[in-house]
């Protein structure tokens, strides 16, 4: 009788520690989720910086009415745009997949 109450209480036992390991995975999975959203934001801002540096550039061309150079960087700040906006996607899909971890 004891026997089986040994074996029954390892088994809750080895049951609660791989209960520990699963909510420590979820956690380190939380954090790298967190992690990446952060650099993330990062991008953004630093696109966005770009994106601001680009607008500038283009005013000081339209001033000077280079239109070649004023076309490519019209180019450049459409494709940076479109840069913009898949990152932004990026970082609505990992807010969604983190608030369905919680």
């Amino acid at each position: 009788m004891w026997k089986f109450a040994e074996v029954l209480l390892l088994l809750l036992l080895l049951l609660l520690l791989l209960l520990l390991q699963l909510l420590l995975l979820l956690l380190l999975l939380l954090l790298l989720l967190l992690l990446l959203l952060l650099l993330l934001l990062l991008l953004l801002l630093l696109l966005l910086l770009l994106l601001l540096l680009l607008l500038l550039l283009l005013l000081l061309l339209l001033l000077l009415q280079q239109l070649l150079l004023l076309l490519l960087l019209l180019l450049l700040l459409l494709l940076l745009l479109q840069l913009l906006l898949l990152l932004l996607l990026l970082l609505l899909l990992i807010l969604l997949l983190l608030l369905l971890q919680l």
